[in-house]
């Protein structure tokens, strides 16, 4: 049961990691499309 625990853990938390990464990045370039001026090019 504890190494079943343990096991889940190691592998759900990179994962997390990835997703939190992925998550943030997402909202960064969301907010930086929605508030830059629209004659800007994306750079």
């Amino acid at each position: 049961m504890g190494v079943s625990v343990l096991t889940a853990t190691l592998l759900l938390e990179p994962a997390g990691w990835l997703l939190g990464i992925l998550g943030g990045a997402w909202i960064g370039a969301s907010v930086y499309l929605a508030t830059r001026p629209a004659y800007c090019p994306i750079v």
